[in-house]
């Protein structure tokens, strides 16, 4: 096994105008395409729960919510 040391990245919000910046940020290309991917990857889902941990501003959250109305979808 290799001696891969990590780095930690140093908190790249830390202000409440970054906070705002990235948050009012486009990301529903790639949040959809997650979506789509699921739906994908897992054609019989529909009426299951879906947990997402750590959901931030919920915009993927939703995006299950809107594809699977019958399911119970949770974000914290």
């Amino acid at each position: 096994m290799s001696d891969l040391r990590r780095f930690p990245e140093p908190e790249l919000m830390d202000t409440p105008e970054q906070v705002a910046a990235y948050a009012s940020a486009d990301f529903s290309l790639p949040h959809q395409a997650l979506v789509s991917k699921f739906a994908e990857l897992f054609p019989d889902f529909g009426t299951g729960l879906v947990l997402d941990i750590g959901c931030g501003a919920a915009d993927v959250t939703a995006r299950f919510a809107l594809q699977y109305p019958e399911a119970q979808i949770l974000g914290i």
